[in-house]
């Protein structure tokens, strides 16, 4: 315990947020999603004073087309809790944006690890 005593006089973000860029259009239909990426890094940013991206590969259940896999972006920050307090309404238009122009049925947003759908 005595080294972690070290980390008390460093910035803590305490606080973090992900979106799950799809890279499916109409569900089904594979794209390039990097201009989404880019638009998600520079937004971020923009609100949090920076972000990260990592590929994975998501996978959900559908009822009428078994179990769909595909490969996804996720973008994430991290920031204190005043931030996110702050900057919640703007993250949520920009999913629901990113919604609409990629006709998904959702869009996973995570925030202080916890999922939502939107």
């Amino acid at each position: 315990m005595q080294n972690l005593k070290k980390l008390s006089n460093l910035i803590k973000l305490s606080s973090n947020i992900r979106i799950l860029i799809p890279s499916t259009f109409k569900i089904d239909q594979e794209i390039d999603n990097a201009d989404q990426v880019d638009k998600a890094l520079t937004f971020f940013s923009n609100l949090f004073g920076g972000a990260t991206s990592f590929k994975a590969l998501g996978a959900w259940q559908s009822p009428t087309a078994g179990l769909v896999k595909e490969n996804v972006v996720a973008v994430e920050s991290f920031c204190d809790s005043e931030t996110l307090e702050k900057s919640i309404d703007q993250v949520l238009t920009f999913c629901e944006n990113l919604k609409q122009d990629m006709e998904q049925d959702a869009i996973s947003l995570f925030v202080n690890n916890e999922l939502y759908f939107i």
